[in-house]
């Protein structure tokens, strides 16, 4: 079974190309990408920003950033997701 970060981070590689990733870390969460580290590929990114912000219980600022930073990510293939962090709260 996928956990939902897991399922997030398939989301952002899917989703996002490296440079968009790091501009949704920037203008989006207030992350800068270095302090988020595995800067160097959009997969070691992605995981290395679903870590850091699991660590950080933001989860679902993440999925929301996601919907509000890229046209054409629907809101209900991110709503399972919430669903499945809002239930392991």
């Amino acid at each position: 079974m996928t956990t939902p970060q897991e399922h997030l981070r398939s989301e952002l590689e899917r989703l996002f190309e490296l440079d968009e990733l790091k501009s949704l870390s920037t203008n989006f969460l207030g992350l800068s990408p270095d302090d988020v580290g595995g800067t160097a590929g959009k997969g070691t990114f992605a995981r290395a920003l679903v870590e850091r912000l699991d660590k950080e219980g933001s989860l679902l600022a993440l999925a929301d950033a996601m919907f509000f930073a890229k046209k054409g990510v629907k809101e209900i293939e991110l709503g399972a997701i919430a669903e499945e962090l809002a239930a392991g709260t």
